[in-house]
């Protein structure tokens, strides 16, 4: 497991090509999208369905690579590993941290770029 770098802008802004605009966009789109994915997943897990966990925690994994080595990005691997693997109950454990540590990601995503359209 990669140990994560403390997120800071300048870092994040190498991700993106030094490019403010790009970077800006990319936090906006994820901001954006994370709590109605979070929402779709806590829904499929209520429902046993670790096959649609499963479908959207890899589609979530490939946007938050984006970013960089995080937290979030780990809890979403092992998420995304377990849903897979068909297993509910530590589905819904990696669901559990997966909801705080991608809070805490959006905090410091609104911090550090506050360029980045929020929609909330």
């Amino acid at each position: 497991m990669r140990q994560p770098e403390p997120m800071d802008h300048a870092t994040l802004l190498a991700h993106f090509l030094d490019d403010e605009v790009l970077l800006n966009e990319m936090v906006a789109r994820l901001l954006a999208r994370l709590p109605s994915e979070l929402d779709a997943m806590r829904s499929a897990s209520a429902d046993g369905d670790v096959a649609a966990v499963h479908e959207v925690a890899h589609s979530l994994k490939g946007s938050l690579g984006l970013f960089g080595p995080s937290a979030v990005y780990d809890v979403v691997c092992r998420l995304e590993l377990v849903s897979r693997n068909g297993d509910p109950d530590a589905a819904a454990l990696e669901l559990n941290a997966l909801e705080g540590s991608a809070g805490h990601m959006m905090a410091e995503l609104r911090r550090l770029v506050p360029g980045a359209l929020d929609p909330t």
